[in-house]
């Protein structure tokens, strides 16, 4: 999952760094498309997670949701589609103090 959020990020930049937003692709490039095959493989190997698959609006029209990141949290977190759970995805150096905001 990591790969595929790092493949849309450079095809973001390259698409920004040539002119403007509106001649981004609307398509993937092969190593994107393949990684996210892979990724969505290895996801449907479990059957429901309650990050994943659950309704992000409750009944009484309430949104949940879930803070990645604490205030002041120097770990980063992301859902490991592989894993069917979150794991650590970077740790930020101690004399940041953290991120300021949730």
């Amino acid at each position: 999952m990591k790969t595929v959020v790092r493949l849309l990020a450079m095809v973001l930049v390259t698409a920004t760094a040539a002119g403007t937003a509106a001649s981004a692709p609307n398509v993937l490039p092969g190593p994107a498309v393949t990684a996210l095959r892979e990724s969505l493989a290895v996801a449907n190997r479990h059957r429901s997670h309650v990050w994943r698959d659950a309704s992000p609006i409750n009944d009484d029209g309430t949104i949940s949701v879930y803070v990645e990141i604490p205030l002041g949290e120097r770990r980063k977190w992301e859902f490991d589609m592989g894993l069917n759970a979150r794991a650590i995805d970077r740790v930020i150096p101690p004399e940041v103090d953290g991120y300021p905001v949730n």
